[in-house]
């Protein structure tokens, strides 16, 4: 259940849903009018709800960043932070942020992105800000729409006003509809795997809000994944998995496949061959869940899994894991969590991050219902 005097907003605004026209006026006298071109849509209106005015949940447009001796003693070891890595540029931004303002607008390196989160689904997605649509190029900012489809945050761009599904990066209402996101390879670490792997990276300060307190969730209780689908949802539920499972999602060849954490976790690291490409998922203990308790640092370690490609230096790579590493069977170098090799033949070379969307199984399938299922028997 979600606790806080915010969540209880919008459950009661849950209790008296309308569907989306310009100028609505919602329940509790709360009114918005969009400019949103409503003639251009691809999904049916009245699957989305609004809740809240758009950028109640006030998303963050700018950014600052502390060396590792500035934020010394700011973090936990095991905070989860979502890591981006461009060229020799390393940004950590601190889940615990992301969980009370859903999107962070920022530039890493040349790419502007949009860090995004929506913890009712638990959807982490990173996308390339620049929008490629009728031949013409759009950088766009985004911010935090209010509304739910399929229990997933609906994004806005404030160039156009189009709405944008969170957990697949798609224009599904305005002048925009149509256009997607390019995702943006991204790792779930912790503060220390953060800080063993990139010395010298940078994280975001925490310090936004003077109002919030950051280091804490009111989604507390939330992933347990034999609960039903969260009251949000409003649509008949995906069946093939429990709902709030935690799951991968990785794209291959046009086609998407869901890695379930729990079997990721059980080998360790998963081989896996989809439509012939090569691919690894590493998995790692020693990060906390941002879904399971009030305070982060009293939550339970669910670990991190990272995909990556498995085709290095022109040859596919397999992998096993020992303790806290992973081995290559070619050449029996040692790699971390992060793709990176630490020993061996191969040292200091580094994997490709592929794409890849982290959330709960239900939004996932909501959003992709024939997604092949690593494990599941056709």
């Amino acid at each position: 259940m979600i606790k806080t005097k915010t969540s209880l907003l919008l459950i009661l605004l849950a209790l008296s849903i309308l569907p989306l026209a310009k100028g609505q006026r919602y329940s509790k006298g709360l009114y918005q009018a969009w400019e949103t071109n409503l003639n251009k849509k691809i999904v049916d209106l009245n699957s989305l709800h609004g809740f809240i005015p758009r950028n109640s949940i006030t998303p963050i447009y700018h950014t600052n960043f502390w060396n590792k001796r500035q934020a010394e003693g700011a973090f936990f070891e095991e905070e989860p932070m979502i890591v981006i890595v461009v060229k020799s540029i390393e940004k950590a931004y601190p889940l615990s942020v992301l969980t009370y303002h859903q999107v962070i607008n920022d530039k890493v390196a040349n790419i502007p992105v949009a860090i995004t989160y929506c913890p009712l689904s638990a959807s982490i997605n990173v996308y390339d800000r620049r929008v490629e649509f009728d031949g013409q190029t759009k950088l766009v900012e985004f911010g935090v729409s209010g509304m739910l489809r399929l229990g997933n945050t609906v994004l806005w761009d404030h160039d156009t006003q189009s709405w944008w599904q969170q957990s697949n990066g798609m224009a599904i209402t305005g002048d925009l509809t149509g256009a997607e996101l390019k995702a943006v390879p991204f790792m779930k670490l912790s503060y220390k795997q953060f800080n063993k792997s990139f010395p010298y990276g940078l994280v975001m300060d925490y310090k936004v809000d003077k109002a919030v307190n950051y280091g804490t969730t009111p989604y507390y209780e939330h992933d347990d994944p034999e609960k039903a689908i969260p009251n949000l949802y409003l649509a008949p539920p995906p069946l093939r998995m429990p709902p709030r499972e935690q799951v991968v999602v990785a794209s291959s060849m046009g086609d998407q496949i869901i890695y379930p954490l729990d079997i990721v976790k059980s080998f360790g690291v998963l081989n896996d061959t989809p439509n012939n490409n090569y691919v690894a998922i590493f998995f790692a203990e020693g990060v906390v869940s941002a879904l399971d308790q009030e305070y982060f640092k009293d939550s339970r370690d669910v670990g991190t899994c990272i995909v990556f490609s498995a085709f290095h230096n022109n040859r596919r790579l397999t992998f096993k894991k020992k303790n806290d590493n992973f081995i290559d069977e070619q050449t029996n170098s040692v790699w971390d969590i992060t793709g990176k090799c630490v020993s061996g033949p191969l040292k200091n070379e580094q994997l490709q991050i592929l794409p890849y969307r982290s959330m709960f199984a239900y939004a996932a399938l909501s959003m992709w219902p024939d997604a092949r299922i690593f494990g599941e028997s056709y």
